[in-house]
């Protein structure tokens, strides 16, 4: 399993499961993520509680609590719904 996590709190060990090959940057960044494999998350909360595989989220909220496979959302919120 690789992991690269910058910032307090991102991708907690433990509360999620079956992750790996993803990236945390800022804080709460893939968090509470479950089944999430080869994803990136740069920015506060990006990818929280996220299900999915290979998306990049950039940006407070991005992708927060969503269900996405092979995406990219950019921006305050971006690709939530």
């Amino acid at each position: 399993m690789s992991l690269l996590v910058m910032r307090a709190h991102a991708i907690t060990a433990g509360a999620h499961t079956s992750t790996g090959n993803n990236i945390a940057i800022g804080q709460a960044a893939l968090k509470d993520a479950v089944n999430a494999n080869n994803n990136t998350a740069i920015g506060t909360s990006a990818g929280y509680k996220l299900k999915g595989t290979h998306t990049v989220s950039i940006g407070t909220h991005a992708n927060l609590g969503q269900e996405a496979n092979k995406s990219v959302a950019i921006g305050y919120q971006g690709g939530n719904i």
